[in-house]
Formats: structure tokens, C-alpha cells, sequence
């Protein structure tokens, strides 16, 4: 979707991050600034949700990740840093981890103290896609 078009329909959504106090205009400034940075398209918009589609990312990686949990923590507080924990369940169960999963980890330190940043690093250029949620 274009970004002006998908700006409209997070207006129309009243997207927000209410818990974290983002407001929708907030939420749109952020998008506005970041496109500045690199290309993107918005796939999905709810109330609490932006699906990113990236076609380009910014030179510096380890400042745009620290940007995207400053501005959506639960990114990496209730996705990437849940990842050692989400292994460890499956392999107590007998579980295999899925391919894509595997291919994430591989050569990370799991114990690592910012595991979700490091994960969240390495993923982003991989899958080149994004889902922001404040809940």
C-alpha cells in the first residue's frame, strides 16, 4: 500500500500505542521519519498492529533497531527476547524448531544479554518485514 494511502487508513484506524502513550499522529510521524531513511510499504494497519513491508533499510542497521524498540517495545520484549524460551519449551516437548527458526539462531549465543536486538538484527534484512503492535 503507499504510504500516503496507508497513512490514511492508520488515521482511520486510529492506530495507537496507547499503553506506551503513542498517539496515531505520533505513530505517523515516526513512519514519515523512518521513510525518510529507507523504502517501505505498509501491508496491514488495525488498531494496535503495522504490518512493514521493507524494500530498503537503513546504512545504519544498529541504530534503526534501537529506534524501532525505543518506539515499539514489544517487539523485542514480547517477540525476539521470547525466542530462547520458545526453543527451550519445544525442545522439552520433543519439538522440533522450524527451519526458519533454526536458520535465525544459528551461530547466536542464546544467553546473549540483548539476545532480541541480536535477533531482531539479523532477522529484519533476512525477511524484510515488520509487524509493530502495541497492546
Amino acid at each position: 500500500m503507499e504510504l500516503s494511502a496507508a497513512l490514511l487508513k492508520i488515521r482511520e484506524a486510529q492506530t495507537d500505542g496507547i499503553n506506551y502513550d503513542l498517539t496515531t499522529e505520533d505513530i505517523i510521524k515516526k513512519l514519515e521519519e523512518w521513510n525518510q531513511q529507507c523504502h517501505f510499504s505498509i501491508a496491514r494497519v488495525s488498531k494496535d498492529t503495522i504490518d512493514l513491508r521493507f524494500q530498503s533499510l537503513p546504512n545504519d542497521l544498529d541504530a534503526f533497531c534501537q529506534d524501532i524498540y525505543e518506539f515499539c517495545p514489544d517487539v523485542i520484549d514480547q517477540g525476539y527476547d521470547c525466542i530462547p524460551e520458545m526453543i527451550e519449551m519445544a525442545e522439552n516437548r520433543g519439538q522440533e524448531v522450524n527451519a526458519e527458526i533454526q536458520d535465525l539462531i544459528a551461530d547466536v549465543d542464546l544467553n546473549a544479554e540483548e539476545i532480541g536486538f541480536i535477533l531482531l538484527k539479523k532477522d529484519l534484512p533476512k525477511r524484510m518485514q515488520l509487524t509493530l503492535w502495541w497492546d
